[in-house]
């Protein structure tokens, strides 16, 4: 539903489109560390030091002990499969949604990839093949053929 209300009213203002989460329908600890891990054990998440600094800067006004569980690194380190394991998880929800965004595009961009490789070794393989097969030898047939028919022992007159 709310969905639909900010589809309608952001067309109003600016036109965009609007989709819904794919992966909200799990408990939010288990799907957060369940996106993050993997790209996390294998060092592929690369956070800019500026970003750690505005979200540092951000929490300076919270109050006392909202301040280090509003920050982003604080409830990366925290987190736990537990139901409710952190007070406030917004902003790592937040980077486990781009992440698992850019997971599934660069997971789409391998596999085109490797279809366009081997596209590409069939159409080398296939232009090597008509090369060889096409291309007259000394006796008029293909170079195939007439190799067979040497190797045999058989010779045209």
């Amino acid at each position: 539903m709310f969905t639909s209300l900010l589809r309608g009213a952001s067309q109003r203002y600016y036109p965009c489109s609007v989709e819904d989460v794919k992966w909200g329908n799990t408990q939010k600890e288990a799907r957060i560390i369940d996106t993050l891990d993997p790209v996390l054990m294998q060092h592929r998440l690369v956070v800019c030091p500026s970003v750690i600094e505005a979200d540092y800067k951000s929490t300076e006004g919270y109050p006392g002990e909202d301040v280090q569980r509003c920050r982003l690194m604080y409830q990366m380190t925290r987190i736990t499969r537990d139901k409710g394991s952190l007070a406030y998880d917004d902003r790592l929800d937040a980077v486990a949604g781009a992440v698992a965004y850019w997971v599934d595009v660069m997971a789409r961009n391998s596999e085109q990839a490797a279809i366009a490789h081997k596209e590409a070794l069939r159409d080398a393989e296939l232009e090597r093949f008509m090369a060889n097969s096409l291309s007259r030898g000394a006796e008029g047939g293909g170079q195939w053929a007439s190799g067979v028919m040497r190797s045999s022992g058989f010779t045209r007159h």
